[in-house]
């Protein structure tokens, strides 16, 4: 038996993939998930947002916004570079690069600007443009989406002027999105989308009159939740009503439809849907979305869906932290590095991609405001399989389950006599050297629980079974 994918919305009766996949990197082969690992001190508050870019030189800046402030890192420090702020309880920090410049909006306060170059704090945009939800860059316009003078308005920049907000100057311009309702994000590119509560229009430029044309591509789909907005490529994700999606600017696709999406509402917590956030793993085809889920504290992350696009397949890890983005590392030192301690004592391996001046690598900021990577220990992770009748309309004994995995397993099957009973355990029995774990049971409903330990993969499991002539 091959693991199949993480199908849990397709119950455990006769499902063909398996119905936990906890803690686990959904690639062709299941392998393991590590812990988040602080690498930075932490910050004294709350951290809504971050973003890494590099400058035109290569260099690595990251950003990260508080309710009230803006910090930078420097050589591994936050230094503060803007306050007095006023986000809202459910508001966050949006930020973009433009040529130069750094651009974040809270929708509270006066758009920021950052020059890369030569800016020591932030200060307010130039040209009097409205406050903000949503911001891109698309083409050579700076697009704000959502404003403090209409939730469904756009309003874009002058051509390559992000500081020329009046009206036919440089092609500035504005849109009333009439139908959709109110805008809950944008993306970028050379042409953008916006997204309503219920549609998605593509921005084209066009110059000349019009300066840009909009096209509605989905109606009755649009985007609950702006954090999920994550692109790739043509691709950009995002959270509609129904479901997960992936657009490539012409068509969307499902891509939870039938496997995972009500297993994802069902643990969902809707009341914090401003804490969701995205993040893209280029390297492993990954997409990972952090969200609140059930028995959260005060609306704080504690899942990660992770979908690999390229297998079609996904998986989830239990993790609390604040929030998750594709971080870009500064870099160390050989001196640096000497003071984290010797190669027993150093947190991360010698061969991470942190270590590496602007290498993209995974992050999040943990519940104590601390930026971290996920390199720490392999998190004990969970396959529990569907529910199979290993002989048809009889029973059967189970008596050797076979692991195709590595590490430490423990297996735990579950069974029943008939749909109507409710489903029993045997409780953990270890695999011995051997390589099996050894069971005495006899029934004719059986699923199979397996509990990874410092394991490296999981394909699949083998069974030694006996049929009875009980019927």
């Amino acid at each position: 038996m091959i693991f199949g994918d993480w199908l849990p919305d397709q119950g455990y009766f006769n499902n063909n993939g398996i119905m936990q996949c906890l803690n686990i990197s959904p690639s062709a082969t299941y392998a393991p998930f590590r812990a988040l690992n602080p690498a930075k001190a932490a910050l004294p508050d709350e951290v809504l947002n971050a973003f890494s870019v590099k400058d035109d030189n290569g260099n690595p800046h990251s950003f990260c916004g508080t309710r009230t402030k803006l910090y930078k890192l420097t050589a591994g420090i936050w230094d503060e570079v803007g306050r007095g702020y006023s986000t809202a309880d459910d508001g966050t920090w949006v930020f973009i690069r433009y040529g130069n410049f750094i651009v974040a909006t809270n929708a509270a306060n006066n758009i920021q600007k950052f020059d890369l170059s030569s800016d020591a704090e932030f200060s307010d945009l130039a040209g009097n443009p409205p406050k903000a939800k949503f911001m891109a860059v698309i083409g050579d316009f700076l697009v704000l989406g959502n404003l403090n003078t209409g939730a469904n308005k756009i309003k874009w920049s002058g051509l390559n002027d992000l500081e020329e907000w009046r009206i036919g100057k440089k092609e500035s311009g504005e849109q009333i999105m009439k139908s959709g309702g109110g805008i809950t994000g944008i993306s970028d590119g050379e042409f953008g989308l916006i997204f309503q509560e219920t549609f998605i229009s593509r921005m084209d430029y066009q110059s000349g009159i019009f300066i840009f044309t909009f096209h509605t591509i989905e109606r009755g789909i649009g985007c609950i939740a702006a954090g999920s907005i994550v692109q790739f490529g043509i691709r950009t994700f995002y959270l509609s009503l129904n479901g997960w999606y992936v657009t490539d600017g012409t068509q969307s696709v499902p891509i939870g439809g039938g496997k995972f999406d009500k297993h994802f509402f069902k643990l969902l917590d809707q009341t914090a849907l401003h804490r969701i956030s995205a993040a893209i793993d280029p390297i492993n085809k990954f997409v990972f979305f952090s969200y609140p889920a059930a028995g959260n504290n005060d609306g704080m992350p504690n899942r990660i869906l992770i979908y690999n696009w390229d297998l079609g397949r996904a998986s989830e890890v239990e993790l609390e932290h604040e929030f998750i983005f594709t971080s870009l590392s500064e870099g160390m030192t050989l001196e640096q590095m000497d003071g984290l301690g010797d190669l027993e004592t150093i947190p991360v391996s010698l061969d991470s991609r942190i270590y590496q001046g602007g290498a993209r690598s995974l992050a999040a900021f943990t519940p104590n405001h601390e930026l971290g990577f996920f390199n720490g220990d392999i998190l004990e992770a969970v396959i529990e399989t569907g529910e199979i009748q290993l002989t048809p309309g009889k029973e059967t004994q189970v008596k050797e389950v076979w692991p195709y995995c590595d590490g430490s397993i423990k297996i735990d099957v579950g069974y029943r006599n008939n749909h109507q009973d409710t489903v029993s355990y045997s409780g953990d029995v270890d695999v011995n050297s051997n390589g099996f774990a050894p069971f005495t049971i006899r029934n004719r409903l059986h699923r199979f629980k397996l509990i990874l330990k410092d394991w490296t993969y999981a394909s699949g499991m083998g069974l030694d079974s006996d049929p009875s002539s009980k019927f």
